[in-house]
């Protein structure tokens, strides 16, 4: 009577577990569309939590409140700029439009000495830059050839940021009940950590906290800084399109040395068009301003959790975009650090547990 009264329970037991996988799966199947929206949702409540405790203590534990004046506080903070670029967009693209044409009119200087004497190709690039130099047919041909590509690439990020924008308004709205069920949410998280690994797991909880806060200030923080010292020095210097190439500065500056990749074209083209004064301005701004603020302020913040391998925050941002979009640029790294600064805290200790 026992052994089936055992046996019974046993077959209850697989069948509630087999319920729990199935129900499991069936949810992850339907919030799957909303993932990328609901872990950006997770790493904004993390990253702003300290400010919304001290909202809440404002709003005397009004949460409803506390949690409508953080999201409308982010809302601020992520969707103005975008708004910004946005207004902005058509002005600027015919800015730069019209630099382009300029240039493409005049030409680029002659090749210095030493392209000519690079290994194997100095030759051939010596006489293609010769060519481009001298014959407006010829840069009107090459132009001719990136057009296509160049078009194709164009609608391939406009659609992408589109899909990106409204997934950062779902995110904050997705934040707004986080925010406001946050510390019951925290506790229960808190609870399922415990169970399941002990002190350990409320150790690793608070790992990964730390860790995503130092890198949404150390990266994206700092990025945003960059994009908006960008576009005062490019409006400072007279360049075309500086909200546009702020922007594009601002999306960059989250891999490591991203940014010369816009402001040294910038000092090039200032140089060539005969403003020396301006180039220098905008060599000493890059330099000291943008690049600096980029060597200081970013290794401070993330130091305080151990520094992100430089190849996880390249690998974080272009496979975020790869898998996720536009919003993939914020998710990959911030997801990749908070999984290295896992494995290296979880590694240390038992390292230092077997030292012991």
């Amino acid at each position: 009577m026992n052994v089936e009264l055992k046996t019974g329970r046993n077959i209850e037991s697989w069948i509630a577990l087999a319920v729990i996988g199935i129900l499991t799966v069936a949810c992850g199947w339907i919030l799957w569309p909303f993932g990328s929206a609901i872990l950006w949702a997770i790493i904004i409540c993390v990253s702003a939590w300290p400010l919304f405790e001290q909202i809440s203590v404002a709003t005397r534990g009004h949460l409803w409140l506390s949690s409508l004046i953080m999201v409308i506080i982010l809302a601020i903070i992520i969707i103005t700029p975008f708004a910004i670029v946005g207004m902005s967009l058509a002005s600027n693209i015919a800015a730069i439009a019209d630099a382009g044409r300029r240039l493409l009119e005049q030409g680029p200087p002659l090749p210095p000495d030493w392209v000519g004497q690079i290994p194997l190709v100095g030759t051939h690039l010596r006489n293609v830059w010769i060519e481009l130099s001298v014959s407006s047919a010829a840069r009107v041909q090459e132009l001719a050839k990136l057009m296509p590509a160049a078009t194709t690439l164009a609608v391939k990020i406009g659609k992408s940021i589109g899909a990106g924008i409204l997934q950062f308004i779902l995110s904050l709205v997705i934040a707004y009940f986080l925010f406001r069920d946050g510390a019951d949410t925290l506790a229960r998280t808190a609870t399922a950590a415990d169970k399941l690994a002990g002190e350990p797991g409320l150790h690793a909880l608070d790992t990964a906290g730390v860790t995503v806060r130092a890198v949404v200030y150390g990266i994206l923080g700092t990025a945003i800084m960059e994009g908006t010292l960008a576009g005062v020095g490019y409006w400072i210097a007279g360049i075309p399109g500086p909200i546009l190439l702020g922007f594009a500065t601002f999306v960059l500056s989250m891999l490591p040395f991203g940014a010369p990749v816009i402001w040294v074209p910038a000092m090039l083209w200032l140089y060539h068009i005969g403003s020396i004064w301006r180039a220098a301005f905008m060599l000493a701004w890059g330099i000291v301003v943008i690049s600096g603020s980029d060597s200081v302020v970013r290794p401070l913040v993330i130091s305080r959790v151990g520094s992100t391998p430089l190849i996880l925050v390249i690998l974080g941002v272009m496979g975020g975009v790869i898998m996720f979009g536009f919003i993939g640029l914020f998710l990959g790294p911030v997801l990749l650090a908070v999984g290295y600064g896992l494995i290296v805290d979880w590694t240390t200790s038992t390292v230092t547990g077997r030292l012991q």
